[in-house]
């Protein structure tokens, strides 16, 4: 049944700004509840995910696909979900970030830059001020990239 929902959410943001992030079942089967991840190159506020659960809700009921679901949750991915694009870090330049390399070395840094050509690469300023060094990812060869929670 998942991949009824996909299609459907799918098709859904491909006329809008919005990207599918995950999207995920719980719940048994007569009691599903659908979480729907989205997520934009700007800021997402909340009128803009509620219109899109209402949306999608709708177009559910027209399928018939709403009569095993309780509810479903539109929302960002939140920090402590790992960035799945690269176009997701343009709006946390600035913002502390850990990144898992293929070859498993974790390197930590300070989003600086990303650049698009031709393929994307995160640049992080790594180090304190004195020693401050800027490292070049390229975004395919990392395994998973996580905010760090700032606690200030």
């Amino acid at each position: 049944m998942k991949k009824e929902y996909l299609t459907i959410v799918e098709e859904y943001l491909s006329s809008t700004e919005y990207k599918l992030i995950y999207i995920e079942e719980r719940g048994s089967r007569n009691n599903l509840i659908l979480e729907i991840y989205v997520d934009c190159k700007g800021a997402l506020n909340l009128d803009e995910l509620a219109d899109i659960n209402r949306d999608l809700w709708g177009l559910f009921e027209l399928k018939g696909l709403n009569r095993n679901l309780i509810k479903i949750v539109v929302s960002s991915p939140g920090i402590e979900r790992p960035v799945r694009f690269h176009w997701q870090l343009y709006k946390n330049l600035g913002r502390e970030v850990e990144a898992v390399i293929i070859n498993e070395e974790k390197v930590t840094g300070v989003i600086i830059k990303i650049l698009e050509d031709p393929e994307p690469i995160i640049i992080l300023g790594i180090g304190k001020q004195k020693n401050f060094s800027e490292r070049e990812l390229l975004f395919k060869d990392i395994g998973e990239l996580k905010y760090k929670i700032a606690f200030k």
